[in-house]
């Protein structure tokens, strides 16, 4: 298994130049911006290896060595992106989702990235939207990501969205934290707006646990005293 991990990481440093793992993510980026295409898509191919063993992908590193530079090649990856967000039959591939979420936010910093950045909060409403499990905190993670991590306006508009449509309880309560987070960023009345739709969800929703979770965003608000 560790000769295994070290190969995969090998791979990735020899084609990128640095250590995945180790390297932070800006530094990944701009070593990616160095490199021909032809390397591009060799690093491409090594992730998706990488990540397509399940022994591999359960490695912390190898994950997220993979992870990272899958982002940092974003535009062009995107669709891997979206591929592995629809893969869910195990607990390791939700370890993939948390990984990619936990990165995702920094597109906006990628040069190649520019007029891309839609399609992240495209990427997580869809998740958020069929997501059936809240292994490895992924739901919880894609929320996050928008509710701390991206413009408000739009952060807003996906997770007003997905804390009522979304399919599964998971999603419903991924997006119900993202909320959460994103509540302290919002200025009136678009905050009151929120807690009132907080409140509809606390009474209304068909599963107790995401009633609960709307209902303990709300107790934690000062403004809930005005309802």
């Amino acid at each position: 298994m560790k000769r295994k991990r070290r190969n995969e990481l090998q791979r990735l440093a020899k084609v990128l130049g640095i250590d995945a793992y180790t390297s932070s993510f800006l530094d990944i980026a701009s070593q990616v911006e160095t490199l021909h295409d032809n390397k591009r898509k060799t690093l491409v191919s090594l992730c998706e290896d990488a990540l397509s063993d399940r022994r591999g992908r359960s490695q912390e590193q190898v994950r997220v060595a993979a992870v990272k530079v899958l982002v940092a090649l974003f535009p062009i990856t995107w669709k891997n992106i979206a591929s592995w967000l629809k893969r869910d039959s195990e607990r390791s591939l939700y370890e993939v989702h948390f990984s990619l979420f936990c990165f995702l936010d920094q597109v906006p910093q990628l040069k190649g990235a520019s007029g891309f950045e839609f399609r992240v909060p495209e990427l997580v409403e869809n998740y958020l939207k069929e997501v059936k499990a809240e292994s490895a905190h992924a739901a919880w993670m894609a929320g996050d990501l928008l509710g701390d991590h991206w413009e408000a306006e739009t952060a807003l508009s996906v997770l007003s969205k997905t804390s009522q449509r979304a399919q599964f309880a998971a999603g419903r309560l991924g997006a119900i934290h993202g909320l959460s987070h994103l509540l302290s960023r919002l200025k009136s009345p678009k905050r009151i707006a929120t807690l009132q739709l907080l409140r509809l969800i606390s009474e209304n929703d068909r599963s107790k646990k995401v009633r609960d979770s709307a209902k303990l965003v709300l107790e934690h608000s000062p403004e809930n005293q005005t309802f």
